[in-house]
């Protein structure tokens, strides 16, 4: 579904691809998020430009992958530290020709993955060692992170805030990857698959260099 949402701070029309599904979208325009309400959509709260993606993917690109068009509506960048080193990744929204959403993650350690919300019954943060329930069987829980929300841009399934941190717990069942994500007062079990670098810059059509990490570091500190 394609329509557009009058930004309350600016006016200016901005691009709703992911319809219902959007909770919140940052205007381009003057950089202000605006939230889903009953009410309506409504104003929140300035998002300025700190981070972009190390990747050269932009709201709107389109590109196939395993046979579906998906077009990107929303980017997030976060950040964490645990074990003694600093960790970073980023996240793209998409729809597909067909309605599908998803998200495509990206991290030096993981590489891409492609990953859906799927159903769960998990009720409470789960242990490393652990096994979870999953539509396709039990899977292990090999490590966890608590990571925060650095920056956004598009579109995003919920209302989003700068600094919101959750807990991510990660889980392994042959080359099937889930991960159970604990924040905002609720708990989503994702699943899916990795990609390989050369199948998503042929998708989007560029070139992928490893990324260094020098604004993160300044960021944090580390």
């Amino acid at each position: 579904m394609n329509n557009v949402i009058p930004c309350p701070s600016c006016s200016f029309p901005i691009p709703n691809g992911g319809g219902e599904e959007t909770a919140l979208v940052v205007c381009p325009q003057c950089e202000a998020s605006v939230v889903r309400t009953t009410m309506g959509w409504q104003m929140g709260e300035s998002i300025p430009v700190e981070f972009r993606s190390i990747l050269p993917l932009t709201i709107g690109q389109e590109g196939h992958l395993r046979g579906e068009l998906y077009r990107i509506l929303g980017w997030g960048f976060y950040g964490g530290y645990a074990d003694g080193r600093d960790y970073h990744w980023e996240e793209w929204w998409m729809v597909s020709e067909s309605g599908d959403y998803r998200f495509m993650s990206y991290s030096p350690d993981e590489g891409f993955l492609l990953l859906k919300e799927i159903p769960s019954h998990i009720t409470r943060p789960p242990q490393v060692g652990q096994t979870i329930s999953t539509p396709s069987g039990n899977a292990k829980v090999v490590d966890e992170i608590r990571g925060e929300l650095i920056d956004f841009v598009g579109e995003l399934p919920w209302k989003a805030s700068l600094g919101e941190a959750s807990d991510y717990y990660t889980a392994m069942q042959d080359d099937l990857y889930f991960s159970v994500e604990c924040g905002r007062g609720e708990m989503a079990l994702f699943g899916g698959y990795p990609l390989e670098e050369e199948e998503v810059e042929n998708a989007f059509g560029f070139e992928h260099r490893v990324p260094i990490w020098h604004r993160v570091k300044r960021f944090f500190g580390r």
